[in-house]
């Protein structure tokens, strides 16, 4: 591997998360882990100290990784979709103590009824598989939300929590459609992309989709891996109607809207809307949420054996909390969200930090524990604990 060339910028005290991004391409310790064609950005208290990119578009590397290059980032658009409901909440066109069957009469029976938004952002609603949506058929329309409707929960809703891989987006987005009349694609691109002034989306206009990398698969990455050949497993019985020949590159996929896996965006889009939530709502003069409603955001909902997977889970209300297993920078207070191709966007509401990274193509492992992203959080988070130890020797 030639080396990597990388552009952007990283201010002074910043080199090592430079120097960790630029390791990504050219080696480290697990030879097996190595960025294509990537970006990683940072913004700590309000300033942008870290928006890296580079490596290549395709496998021959001869396509650069441009500035506005966008990817997608499969699971963390749970925590854009879910941002996308605090700002609702704050508007208050929901409340998350009320039934889902509040805004969305169909969906209350079965033992449905009191399922309550925070429940469903928490993943504690017990409704991991659309059982009845026949395989491959994600883009029928109506379909997964008439089984949703007739669905009874896996479990006692609010006793226990599983990670609702699948679940998730198709009903935050229909709540979304039955207070607001729009799309969550069109809202996300309305009330959020737009007001920051990022690139993300959830269904792709013409000009979005021409900025898209191709996505590179990994049938190694445990998850995928289950999704395609792995038949009884969790993985591919929630997935199920998810096509099994779709790469993740096709028109439905950047197209059309499914919100829990087909947001696109890049690591600049996360890290200002990572730091937006970080510092109570507000960037740059922009205020999408206020700090009351965002507080909410911090407080721990559910920790203990997701049942996704049976591994250490850990959530607040529409994000995933860090831990050994998700681990955010090792830093117990920051929540994000992680993408099975690797990606990840998280904020840390106690230093002021809005992190993003994405990646074209897929890791093989979990991504919490990739050393793509570890490596890159470790440096920053000895940067920052360096500064911190200049701070207080200077105080005294």
């Amino acid at each position: 591997m030639p080396n990597a060339v990388v552009s952007g910028i990283c201010k002074d005290g910043y080199e090592a998360v430079k120097q960790a991004f630029i390791t990504n391409f050219e080696g480290n310790d697990h030879p097996g882990e190595r960025d294509l064609g990537a970006c990683v950005s940072v913004i700590v208290e309000g300033e942008t100290v870290v928006d890296l990119w580079g490596g290549h578009l395709d496998l021959n590397r001869t396509i650069p990784w441009k500035e506005d290059t966008t990817i997608c980032v499969f699971s963390v658009t749970k925590a854009v979709s879910s941002f996308c409901m605090y700002m609702l909440h704050d508007r208050k066109l929901i409340d998350f103590d009320e039934p889902v069957a509040t805004y969305w009469p169909e969906f209350g029976q079965n033992g449905k009824e009191t399922i309550t938004i925070r429940m469903l952002l928490s993943h504690q609603a017990g409704l991991m598989y659309a059982d009845d949506v026949p395989e491959g058929m994600l883009w029928e329309p109506g379909l997964i939300e008439r089984a949703l409707e007739l669905k009874e929960p896996e479990w006692p809703p609010g006793t226990d929590a599983g990670y609702h891989s699948f679940t998730f987006g198709p009903i935050v987005q229909e709540v979304v459609k039955r207070v607001t009349g729009r799309s969550l694609g069109n809202f996300i691109r309305d009330e959020v992309a737009g007001p920051l002034g990022i690139s993300f989306g959830i269904g792709l206009n013409n000009e979005e989709n021409a900025k898209c990398a191709h996505f590179f698969g990994n049938d190694e990455n445990g998850t995928l891996k289950a999704f395609r050949f792995d038949v009884g497993s969790i993985v591919h019985d929630c997935w199920k109607s998810l096509p099994r020949d779709e790469d993740f590159n096709s028109d439905n996929w950047r197209k059309r809207e499914f919100a829990s896996l087909n947001g696109h965006g890049n690591a600049r889009a996360l890290a200002r809307l990572f730091y937006c939530i970080a510092n109570g709502g507000e960037i740059d003069e922009v205020r999408l949420s206020s700090a009351d409603t965002i507080k909410g955001a911090i407080q721990q909902h559910w920790a203990g054996i997701d049942r996704f997977g049976d591994c250490p889970g850990r959530f607040n209300a529409g994000f995933q909390m860090s831990n050994e297993y998700s681990p955010f920078g090792r830093r117990a207070q920051n929540f994000g969200f992680y993408g099975i191709g690797g990606s990840v966007g998280f904020c840390d509401p106690v230093n002021k930090v809005g992190f993003g990274y994405c990646c074209n193509r897929s890791i093989s492992g979990a991504a919490g524990t990739s050393q793509l992203t570890v490596g890159l959080t470790d440096a920053l988070y000895n940067v920052l604990a360096r500064a911190e130890r200049r701070r207080e020797i200077l105080s005294h």
